[in-house]
């Protein structure tokens, strides 16, 4: 008996080598832990994005819930015909070059009282211009203007009072400082605005008519952000920043072209895509619920 108790046995060897893991079997548990990790997060970031996704529809539906009434109201202004667009340009701004004071606007139309009593028909909206010189202006603060001028038709254009309520206080800022505001998305960046986009394509885009009445009830205003894309949500990236035309700044809109211009014709392109990274875009046009 006692040589039996003192004699080595295998299987107590065997027994021991089964205490611990082998590098092999350890590599193996590391390799499947990373691998649920690597999934856990990626069902995270795709859960903030989607987060990210449906707070900047949230915002744009409600920006188009004013901008629409708005827009729409000027089917049946009681204006000449020829003088409704540039009076849709001062009145609903998608850039500074519009906005335009009472005093100036007085200047343009005292020439004819026919003319100043045609465009008064429905009251002026007033705006102080913030950025008045965009020769002064640094690039980012020229990149926002349409973003700028979103903001000031929405919360200064009178027709709907009460409109800032319903945006919580991460739905704003004023990312150059100049004290004019644009709306942000869910990424923080700016939210971009053009009131006419016969360039951009959707089923709620169909440019046609042969009236600038006409054309204006077929075009439909776009309210955008750059999506997930970070270059494209980028306002310093390429002259358009969001990869969509926009019109020239540069082209002023004064008395003289009171009677000639055209919605459509005068800046066709507008609203084109320029690029590729314009395709995770969020519009008001690609949302269902109007």
């Amino acid at each position: 008996m006692r040589e039996t108790q003192g004699r080595f046995h295998p299987a107590a060897c065997d027994r021991a080598d089964r205490d611990g893991f082998t590098l092999v079997e350890l590599l193996v548990v590391i390799v499947i832990l990373s691998i649920l990790a690597s999934l856990t997060l990626s069902g995270l970031n795709v859960g903030r994005h989607r987060a990210k996704i449906d707070r900047t529809k949230a915002t744009i539906r409600k920006i188009d819930a004013v901008i629409q009434p708005m827009y729409e109201d000027y089917l049946d202004r009681s204006v000449p015909e020829d003088f409704l667009p540039v009076l849709m340009a001062h009145e609903m701004p998608d850039r500074w070059r519009d906005v335009i004071t009472e005093p100036e606007f007085t200047a343009i139309t005292s020439s004819t009282m026919a003319v100043d009593q045609s465009l008064r028909t429905g009251a002026i909206r007033g705006y102080s211009r913030i950025a008045k010189d965009d020769a002064t202006r640094t690039k980012l603060a020229q990149k926002l203007t349409n973003a700028e001028c979103l903001y000031l038709c929405v919360t200064r254009s009178g027709y709907e009072p009460d409109a800032l309520e319903a945006f919580r206080p991460d739905e704003v800022g004023d990312l150059d400082g100049d004290g004019a505001k644009e709306f942000l998305d869910g990424w923080g960046k700016p939210i971009f605005f053009l009131r006419w986009a016969p360039g951009f394509t959707s089923p709620f885009q169909v440019v046609s008519g042969s009236t600038n009445r006409e054309k204006i009830a077929s075009l439909t205003p776009l309210i955008y952000s750059g999506g997930l894309d970070e270059s494209a949500n980028d306002t310093l990236n390429g002259p358009d920043g969001y990869a969509l035309k926009r019109p020239d700044d540069s082209i002023p809109r004064n008395r003289s072209t009171l009677s000639t211009y055209d919605p459509v014709t005068s800046f066709p392109d507008v609203g084109q895509t320029t690029s590729s990274s314009a395709a995770d875009n969020i519009t008001n046009h690609g949302l269902t619920a109007r």
